[in-house]
């Protein structure tokens, strides 16, 4: 079902696939070029169990000469698969990362884009998007519930003006 408006249509016209991009990008300008850490080695996987564990896969690298510029962390230092929460197995997460840091590495801590329907006062971020009314719903007008890591899981609706 059309919604109406304008249609901006712009046509380019080359010799070569060469002339067109040059066209193109002229148009509508030159994408970021990404830093150069989020191209480089990273060092990945689900399995870490404990901060100490981590730490040793970064030093082992770093002693054996393998290159990395990233290390990241799968969902598994989560607090039961909580986002914004770390488990009891990863004291010291932040001195690890100060370390990383100082090295000249950077870290990328997974989250996923459900919140945990854990309806105890305790878990801030669903209570928080409750509140502010965030969350997707379904057709009957209730929040959506789906079930993924932690279990129970509602979803921001990330166009929700609120």
């Amino acid at each position: 079902q059309p919604l109406g408006g304008i249609i901006v249509l712009s046509v380019f016209v080359g010799s070569n696939p060469v002339d067109l991009v040059l066209q193109y990008t002229a148009r509508v300008g030159y994408p970021a070029f990404p830093p150069a850490w989020a191209v480089g080695f990273h060092l990945c996987r689900w399995g870490y169990n404990t901060t100490g564990e981590m730490r040793a896969v970064a030093d082992a690298m770093i002693d054996q000469g393998v290159p990395f510029d990233t290390q990241w962390n799968d969902i598994d230092y989560m607090h039961e698969h909580e986002d914004f929460t770390v488990g009891p197995t990863f004291p010291g997460l932040k001195e690890h990362v100060d370390r990383l840091h100082r090295a000249g590495k950077r870290y990328v801590m997974m989250m996923d884009p459900g919140i945990h329907a854990n309806y105890s006062e305790a878990y801030k971020p669903l209570q928080t998007g409750l509140d502010q009314d965030v969350f997707v719903r379904n057709e009957t007008g209730e929040v959506l519930v789906g079930n993924v890591w932690p279990g129970d899981t509602v979803f921001p609706d990330f166009l929700h003006p609120n």
